[in-house]
């Protein structure tokens, strides 16, 4: 919500947009388990669904995340949170 409730609506849609705020591009939170996929299992191909068992296990499944996915800047701190655990600065 916008702190100072001016709103006008996004050109050719019905959503409403808060001037004041930055929106990111959706997919934000995908791009950051992909990367983190890439960099843990360096191409090896049956090391993907162990790692993502394991990021289940904290919370995140990555099957719920496509390109259009609305970012959570909650989601994104424990993805990087979970990168940072394994070793990974994405």
């Amino acid at each position: 919500m916008c702190p100072n409730r001016t709103f006008f609506p996004v050109r050719g849609s019905d959503r409403q947009r808060c001037p004041d705020k930055v929106e990111s591009m959706p997919g934000k939170v995908k791009e950051l388990i992909d990367r983190l996929i890439q960099l843990r299992t360096k191409g090896d191909r049956g090391l993907v669904a162990p790692l993502k068992i394991k990021l289940i296990m904290k919370g995140i499944d990555p099957d719920l995340f496509d390109a259009s996915s609305p970012d959570n800047p909650q989601v994104i701190q424990k993805v990087v949170t979970i990168a940072k655990e394994m070793g990974y600065d994405i």
